[in-house]
């Protein structure tokens, strides 16, 4: 094992000395172009595009599991009024109640939050979920209905669906326990590409305490010794919105972190357009990320990010 990650660490000290030499690296500033001016510039269409397509893959990236216990999901919040006008078209009245989103929220272990949406009328479709800054996209399934899971970013938690078209669904949860977290995340636009790696008590790569989408770890009830990684969003939709988030074991806010950039077929030559999320205290701090990939002659090469916490820097990897 550790001779087959020192051959892979020379591959990124290797694509990170091309990156620097031939100006493929920017950062917070040096680009005119940032994820927030991308995505205010998107139009509801373009942001809420729904697939041309069937996917044949698997659809998310964290599925819901049978211990993610959510209440029953009503198919409407209120009865038609009988005692509107005799013109009122019930049949159509009816139709719009049944379609109506119905979005409910509840509490799991680790301040996270168990997201539950019924939309009859969005069977299969591309959504947004939001949250404090937070935003990733997922698809329905054939009647309508999405579960996930989503890190709490502040103690009112308030997180909302984005359809096509621009209808938006807001639904709000108290969660104090999100203040006694310490949170880092980095979301992007496109295929997979970022990775988080935290390393606990000292760990190397591979070892016991590396925490990563190989060994992400599991959110527990009261303190949590131990850090856990959350994959949120579907790279399957179209113009995927994808985020990793890394939770801090209880009491601690020193574990190194890096991100790995890796080079692919689907990112190779391209910009990479992301933010990092650092949140303390049930407060989020936002910071752009931009950086340009090498070649495809590197695919399988990854460029290493350190320090992001708290400043952005894109290091030396020796």
């Amino acid at each position: 094992m550790g001779s087959e990650r020192n051959k892979r660490l020379l591959q990124v000290c290797a694509v990170i000395g091309i990156a620097l030499g031939a100006g493929h690296v920017a950062q917070s500033g040096q680009r005119n172009v940032s994820y927030a001016s991308v995505l205010s510039q998107m139009t509801p269409v373009d942001v809420i595009a729904l697939s041309a397509t069937a996917e044949t893959q698997p659809g998310p990236r964290v599925p819901f599991t049978d211990d993610m216990a959510l209440p029953v999901l009503p198919l409407a919040t209120s009865r038609p009024d009988v005692s509107a006008p005799a013109r009122l078209d019930m049949p159509s009245a009816l139709a719009d109640l049944e379609c109506t989103p119905v979005l409910r929220l509840a509490p799991a272990a680790g301040a996270m939050i168990d997201v539950g949406l019924s939309s009859p009328c969005h069977p299969s479709a591309r959504v947004v979920l939001r949250h404090a800054g937070l935003a990733v996209t997922y698809r329905t399934n054939s009647v309508g209905a999405l579960t996930a899971r989503l890190p709490a970013l502040e103690e009112q938690a308030l997180v909302s669906v984005l359809f096509a078209g621009g209808t938006t669904i807001e639904a709000q949860l108290a969660l104090p326990e999100a203040a006694q977290m310490r949170r880092f995340g980095v979301q992007w636009l496109g295929p997979l590409a970022f990775g988080i790696n935290a390393f606990e008590n000292g760990a190397v790569y591979g070892g016991p305490g590396h925490v990563s989408a190989a060994d992400a770890g599991r959110p527990t009830d009261g303190q949590q010794d131990q850090g856990f990684l959350t994959l949120l969003g579907d790279e399957t939709v179209d113009q995927p919105m994808l985020a990793e988030v890394y939770t801090y074991p209880a009491g601690s806010s020193d574990v190194p972190i890096l991100v790995e950039a890796a080079v692919t077929t689907k990112t190779c030559g391209q910009d990479l357009l992301g933010e990092t999320l650092n949140v303390a205290g049930g407060t989020v701090a936002l910071t752009d990320l931009s950086v340009t990939m090498p070649g495809c002659d590197a695919a399988g090469d990854f460029l290493l990010l350190k320090n992001l916490v708290p400043d952005m820097t894109l290091a030396s990897a020796n």
